[in-house]
């Protein structure tokens, strides 16, 4: 493979946050499966992969979706007419490396080729969407729990321009959500996107918004009453809505396995 870094993931490679290159796998189950066997599937996919610690190693995280929590998410964006979709797991591949390079994300979705094998007999794979590009660790701790959020941008902006905007409003997040252990933006670009959806047989995705949030508690995936004031929040509340578009919403919980 000769690939060439998409011009869409340049601000995000130039910040000065730590980022990493990752592919993400969000899941749907099969209809013929139950919560407890797909729960089994992954943490046994989680345990395939041997711990590294080292430059250059491969980070692995796998999650199963908390159902009796997804009206957290749900009525949140239910309260402004938003029905959101949820997904029953997730799992992921990173490599350690802080200023990845196209060899980098060649060997990345090299890593990925058949990933999901061992999870065919309880994935829907034509609902399963994937993504790839560079993970921006604005608070980059980890956490039990995980949210992941996935929007898309607005009509008429471009990828890198959003992408420029998405770094630019890190320091925001952090200001306005002091409870949360980690939070990562997920750049992608079309391309990657299709990459990693090749790599392991799953479906694509022009999303690119892909907010990962790790919390000790569901109630810190938002920013609490009386954090701000009440100008903060009606101005961001606008400059979220000026790049980010809502039509699409599609997230959830998920416990780390």
């Amino acid at each position: 493979m000769s690939l060439t870094i998409p011009a869409a993931l340049e601000p995000v490679l130039g910040n000065i946050y730590p980022h990493r290159p990752r592919v993400l796998y969000i899941l749907k189950k099969r209809a013929d499966v139950n919560d407890t066997d797909f729960t089994a599937a992954l943490h046994a996919w989680r345990c395939q992969w041997s711990v590294e610690i080292g430059f250059g190693s491969v980070v692995v995280r796998a999650g199963a979706a908390m159902t009796d929590q997804q009206e957290v998410i749900s009525g949140r964006f239910r309260a402004g007419g938003i029905e959101v979709s949820p997904y029953d797991g997730y799992v992921s591949l990173d490599l350690e490396c802080y200023a990845p390079t196209a060899t980098d994300f060649e060997r990345l979705f090299d890593l990925a080729k058949g990933c999901l094998h061992s999870l065919e007999g309880v994935i829907d794979k034509a609902a399963t969407i994937a993504f790839g590009g560079v993970t921006n660790m604005v608070i980059p701790g980890n956490g039990p729990l995980t949210m992941i959020l996935v929007l898309d941008r607005v009509d008429g902006l471009s990828l890198e321009d959003y992408n420029a905007w998405w770094v630019h409003h890190s320091d925001d997040h952090r200001r306005f959500n002091p409870a949360q252990l980690g939070y990562n933006q997920l750049h992608n670009a079309p391309e990657f996107n299709a990459l990693a959806a090749q790599a392991a047989g799953v479906t694509t995705t022009t999303l690119c918004v892909v907010d990962i949030m790790y919390l000790a508690d569901v109630h810190d995936g938002f920013p609490k009453p009386g954090g701000r004031s009440a100008e903060d929040a009606r101005a961001m509340s606008v400059e979220i809505g000026t790049h980010v578009s809502f039509a699409t919403v599609c997230g959830s919980y998920f416990k780390e396995l």
